[in-house]
């Protein structure tokens, strides 16, 4: 972020008291020297003693936003630092109205975003060295007023964009406390029919005990879950040891796997590392650059490889792109070596940072993150398709793909994906989460159920569908529901069950409790519109009677509510 530079001589530090003036004083010098979480617990004690002081209010503010998984915690405190400047213009309220639209658009609050960041562009001085700072802002007032729009758009558009079926509802999942931690989980692979992850983390191990002075985060490294038959993750691994890295070389980052699973892309020291598993393992990484010249001294953070293996589509800040860092492709020569990298052009690549490129495998169709294609706010997944020569204008994926955070590392196969978000509700940082699109149900409505509930045999009148760990009513299904009741009205002797059901993921008492949840809701339902209670029981099976396997494709059936006429 392009922010306007202050000096703390040129803060007001308004009234403060001897002791306060002391703490402040502390918790500089302990932030200056890198002792960051004493200098913030010495700003937070600061503001206990005066919680009126503008500048200590706008430190603690400051310091949340910046620290990533944090960020929103940041709110109270900027407006602290505001309400207590003095009319006259000090740095600490004009930038607190910098920071505070950041968070207004992680809450998407575009009306308040876009008024804080009017007020502090109208403090910059229209000068050179603020140039960048002023295209920022007017960046942002671009999203402000285009990401309520964005936001309209249906989940079933989204998931339109990605396989081209219409009316497929798509539902977001954080993959849980067992891959996602108060530090960052990033570029992940699946693999092994889903049953395998990779990711880089920044978290602090045994074996990663050192920060990275530039960014006070923890090194990167690669770890490794495995999901067992419930579909729960396991604890991770350092998965990097697998690679022969040397114990000196440790600290890298996971980028691809390619689609047969033998060859591995990583990242380490601004360089893309390539590896080749022979008899099930990997061969020591070689330097991608050698093989590619043009990548010799770049930064290539991102890199992918098309199924077939005929495109290496790849990262890089090298010179002469359009700004920032952009993404490029290389063919294969006919001797089977990679030509040097072509810039995807204008079309995709912007004065901002594009990464995390994602090529189906109709080698048409391109999904990426880019900061400069607008959008909710920070990276936003895009979608662009090749045809007669040139890439489409890239669309925004929209929510719940995209949010006012970052969202970057898109995947998709069969019906199932995975991407990095910053998002508000996560563990903290970046986080690992899947989404899965739900196929049309099939027309089995009118079946008779084979199924003994220990009452009568029962016939199926109509089936309503949840998202995954969810038992929230869809407003769509209000009408097949009030079907049901008019059909009750019509049949003053006919009496219903409602049974609720789960797929296979979790254990077997969360998932009995959920389906009573969601037969739950839908009776709750029908007796608000006039079923009385007598003329309907309710139960929830847990995962069983499954109507589709649990196969990770079409395993969303099973997350339903059937509701059943009772015949003799």
């Amino acid at each position: 972020m392009a922010v306007l530079l202050y000096l703390l001589s040129g803060v007001c530090f308004g009234q403060s008291s001897p002791n306060e003036k002391e703490v402040i004083k502390n918790a500089e010098l302990e932030w200056q020297e890198g002792h960051y979480q004493k200098g913030f617990n010495l700003f937070k004690g600061a503001v206990a003693i005066n919680p009126q002081n503008n500048y200590t209010n706008f430190r603690v503010g400051e310091i949340y936003f910046l620290s990533d998984s944090a960020k929103i915690k940041a709110l109270p405190y900027l407006l602290n630092a505001i309400k207590y400047s003095s009319r006259s213009k000090n740095d600490s309220a004009i930038m607190a109205y910098y920071y505070l639209g950041y968070c207004y658009m992680l809450e998407e609050n575009y009306d308040s975003a876009s008024i804080c960041f009017k007020k502090y562009k109208a403090d910059l001085p229209n000068t050179k060295e603020n140039e960048q700072a002023i295209k920022e802002i007017d960046r942002n007032l671009q999203i402000c007023y285009s990401a309520p729009g964005i936001l309209q758009q249906t989940t079933e558009y989204a998931s339109y964009l990605i396989n081209g079926i219409h009316k497929q509802n798509l539902y977001v999942l954080n993959l849980g406390d067992s891959i996602n931690t108060k530090f960052p989980e990033y570029a992940q692979i699946v693999f092994n029919n889903d049953s395998n992850i990779s990711f880089t983390s920044r978290r602090p191990t045994k074996e990663n005990p050192k920060v990275d002075e530039v960014t006070g985060k923890y090194l990167e490294d690669i770890y490794e879950c495995k999901k067992d038959k419930k579909g729960v993750w396991s604890s991770p691994s350092l998965y990097s040891r697998q690679i022969h890295l040397h114990e000196t070389e440790l600290y890298t980052a996971s980028v691809f796997m390619s689609a047969d699973q033998n060859t591995l892309f990583s990242y380490r020291d601004g360089s893309i590392l390539e590896s080749k598993r022979e008899n099930g393992k990997w061969g020591v990484p070689k330097d991608l650059s050698k093989s590619i010249k043009k990548l010799k001294g770049a930064y290539v953070p991102s890199i992918f490889l098309s199924d077939d293996g005929t495109k290496l589509i790849l990262v890089t800040d090298m010179e002469g792109g359009y700004g920032g860092r952009d993404i490029y492709m290389c063919t294969l020569d006919s001797t089977g070596n990679w030509k040097e990298p072509e810039n995807l052009g204008p079309q995709i690549n912007t004065a901002e940072d594009e990464d995390g490129p994602f090529l189906l495998p109709d080698n048409k169709t391109l999904f990426f993150s880019s900061k400069g294609h607008g959008g909710l706010g920070g990276y936003d997944i895009f979608v662009s398709k090749y045809d007669s020569g040139k890439w489409s204008t890239p669309i925004n994926m929209g929510a719940p793909i995209n949010s006012p955070a970052d969202d970057i590392y898109f995947s998709y196969k069969d019906y199932k994906g995975y991407f990095s978000s910053s998002r508000l509700g996560g563990f903290g940082d970046l986080d690992i989460y899947s989404y899965d699109i739900e196929p049309k149900p099939p027309k089995h409505d009118t079946m008779i159920a084979k199924m003994d509930t220990g009452i009568k045999t029962l016939k199926l009148s109509c089936t309503v569908y949840f998202q995954l760990a969810k038992h929230d009513l869809n407003k769509k299904y209000y009408p097949r529901l009030d079907s049901v009741i008019a059909m009750l009205k019509a049949n003053p002797r006919m009496k219903i069950s409602v049974n609720g059901y789960t797929c296979a993921i979790g254990g077997d008492s969360y998932n009995k409790d959920l389906s009573v949840m969601r037969a739950s809701v839908v009776a709750s339902y029908l007796f608000k519109h006039g079923v009385g209670f007598d003329r309907l029981v309710y139960q929830g099976f847990g995962k069983t009677h499954y109507v589709a396997p649990n196969d990770g494709k079409q395993n969303y059936l099973n997350r339903r509510t059937e509701v059943y006429q009772m015949v003799k």
